[in-house]
């Protein structure tokens, strides 16, 4: 009977929670799915070797802790060289005419107050005043008027309100010891109510850097339209061509120290004068950065004011773009390829000889490093952090020597197989440790989900196999799936048949058919990956797709143009097989298979939901045709 109640209870929280996905989440981690839960332990630290349980004291050892680490890091980096000072990143923009710009903020209005005010989260956490989201929103109408000559008030004096620099701070354990502080992850609560002021002059700057193309053209964090989907592509399809050509391709994965935490914010607002805003912007930028204080909060208590004198405030809306604008320029301390994702950096170079790949990245990441030691940036040399590979085919990697990659006495290790961006690389790009990362991922959930199924309904089912296991199926597909042999390719359509299974409640050996595929609207895995590189030409067309998406496609350009070459792509000839498996090849092969009327669509998803009816009639038929044989 007890079971029974259980069930009926949680199948009734299931079904109540369908469309409020926060609190569907809590109901499932109720159940054991797999989380990164954190620990509501109390909190307890060594200090001077003895043991701390008192909160006050706690708080007090991470204030102490947070409001030295930015600067020790500092602290150790060498003498700056001044080779990439202010008249260098001066010279870098000379091509923008950003210095005739002045660029000032404008006034706001009440109309874009009250839209602000109506889309903020009333289930944000608060911060130090206590102020809700829900009272924001639901008050917006109220509050709007007033906001407004607050935020224009600000604009016109280039003062940031004090008020809403007072940040609240938890410390959350990540892994490791815990009563030790390098093992907690400090989450800033910023004042709500600090968000309307940013993001007025958030969206002026990200305007203001568009429409002067400023940002960095492989920079992939914190830009629309861009993924880290998007830049492992780039990166998969550089890779397989140079396979095609018979080269190797060298790359160094750079990893930062608090990157975010070590800005300097003097330099930042030299930099802003070189990006061509005007010395009010300058000003409320340095109202902004300056006099900022923290409060560690640990069951209910607080610790002292700590002061952060460096870094961009964590939470906040303006820091992901002050971060961007701060690492703008580090591409001319290279001239080879560098690949951006926030703080995620790599350099790459592709050539015949290990030799002449090994000089030219030497040289690239020297400078580089200089360059951050300019802006007061350090780079992580430890085990499994900046590190280094070299991807080639099989037949060119035989027998070849390591790569010496040096920073003076360090050096840094080669690696057969890297992680960038949650997708795993093997040096000869064959996607099976990203295939085995995948399946091993899905198994795992999909047996939670058999566990739990008495508590599931056939709607709860496919929900679930949609949110848990789907996206698995999609991460990075084209840097990976295209690149594994036939086994592997049916290793995951098995594990995929295994999902419908489930979801539709059949069998263990019952045959999966393409009624079972539209019972359940997914398409197998061949498909599926097809339709995404399609939505991602798509994407291209309408110009919705990064700027260097420009480097894998190539539209075809007739002087008398026919509807037949209408929307079509250039197909580049590849000499070998693996070069065919390139974004670069597959997407304009795919792109000008389909239907015109499915080229024409206007927005992305009707495009992906004709796509899939497409996909499906072919599916079914292949299935029908009597003269096809698998």
């Amino acid at each position: 009977m007890i079971k029974r109640k259980k069930r009926n209870f949680v199948t009734n929280k299931l079904k109540e929670n369908i469309s409020k996905p926060k609190e569907l989440w809590k109901t499932l981690k109720s159940l054991g799915l797999p989380s990164k839960k954190a620990n509501n332990s109390k909190i307890c630290l060594k200090n001077n070797g003895n043991i701390s349980f008192d909160p006050v004291e706690n708080a007090n050892i991470f204030k102490n802790f947070y409001e030295n680490l930015a600067s020790e890091l500092v602290e150790k980096l060498p003498e700056p060289t001044d080779k990439f000072g202010k008249n260098k990143v001066k010279e870098y923009y000379k091509d923008l005419n950003l210095d005739i710009q002045n660029f000032e903020f404008r006034q706001t209005t009440t109309e874009n107050i009250t839209k602000l005010l109506e889309e903020i989260n009333p289930n944000k956490a608060v911060g130090i005043d206590n102020l809700s989201g829900r009272f924001l929103k639901d008050g917006g109408s109220i509050l709007a008027s007033p906001m407004t000559a607050l935020c224009n008030l600000s604009i016109n004096l280039s003062k940031f309100p004090d008020k809403c620099k007072i940040a609240k701070l938890k410390a959350l354990h990540k892994k490791g010891s815990s009563l030790d502080t390098k093992n907690y992850r400090p989450i800033s609560l910023l004042p709500l109510i600090s968000k309307i002021f940013e993001k007025i002059i958030h969206d002026q700057t990200q305007e203001y850097l568009d429409e002067n193309n400023v940002l960095y053209k492989y920079q992939s964090g914190f830009r629309t339209k861009h993924s880290t989907d998007t830049c492992l592509s780039l990166l998969n399809d550089k890779i397989l061509t140079g396979f095609d050509k018979g080269m190797l391709t060298g790359m160094i994965l750079i990893d930062l120290q608090k990157a975010f935490d070590t800005i300097d914010h003097d330099i930042f607002l030299e930099k802003l004068e070189c990006l061509g805003f005007s010395k009010n912007c300058i000003r409320w930028y340095q109202s902004y950065l300056e006099n900022r204080i923290f409060l560690v909060n640990i069951e209910n208590q607080f610790s002292e004011p700590g002061n952060l004198t460096c870094g961009v405030p964590q939470g906040s809306i303006l820091g992901p773009l002050i971060f961007l604008m701060y690492v703008n320029d580090m591409a001319q301390s290279v001239d080879c390829d560098l690949l951006l994702y926030a703080d995620d950096s790599c350099l790459i170079f592709t050539g015949k000889d290990l030799k002449e790949i090994e000089e030219k990245l030497n040289r690239n990441f020297n400078s580089l490093c200089d360059w951050f030691v300019e802006n007061k940036l350090s780079i992580h040399f430890g085990e499994e952090k900046t590190k280094s590979i070299v991807f080639g085919t099989k037949k060119r990697l035989k027998n070849l020597e390591a790569l010496d990659i040096r920073r003076g006495d360090i050096r840094i290790k080669q690696y057969n197989v890297v992680e960038y961006l949650g997708c795993i690389l093997d040096n000869s790009l064959s996607g099976l440790s990203m295939c085995n990362k995948v399946i091993s991922k899905i198994s795992g959930r999909l047996k939670f989900l058999y566990r739990k199924q008495s508590f599931l309904s056939s709607a709860l089912r496919r929900l679930l196999c949609n949110a848990l296991i789907q996206p698995h199926f999609d991460y990075a597909s084209s840097a990976w799936y295209p690149n594994l042999i036939k086994k592997q390719k049916k290793r995951v359509q098995i594990m995929q048949n295994k999902c419908i299974r489930f979801c539709l409640n059949l069998g263990n050996r019952h045959h999966i058919s393409t009624n079972d595929f539209k019972e359940i609207n997914w398409l197998p895995t061949q498909e599926r990956f097809e339709q995404c590189v399609c939505a991602s030409t798509f994407k291209f067309w309408k110009g919705q797709s990064p700027a260097y998406m420009s480097d894998i496609y190539n539209p075809m350009n007739y002087a008398h143009g026919t509807r037949r070459c209408y929307l079509r792509l250039e197909l580049p000839f590849k000499n070998t097989f693996l070069g065919q498996k390139g974004l670069s090849f597959i997407g304009p092969r795919l792109w000008n298979d389909l239907p015109f009327d499915l080229k024409v669509c206007t927005g992305v998803n009707t495009f992906k939901h004709k796509a899939k009816e497409d996909f499906f009639r072919k599916l079914k038929k292949r299935e029908d045709d009597i003269y096809i044989y698998y």
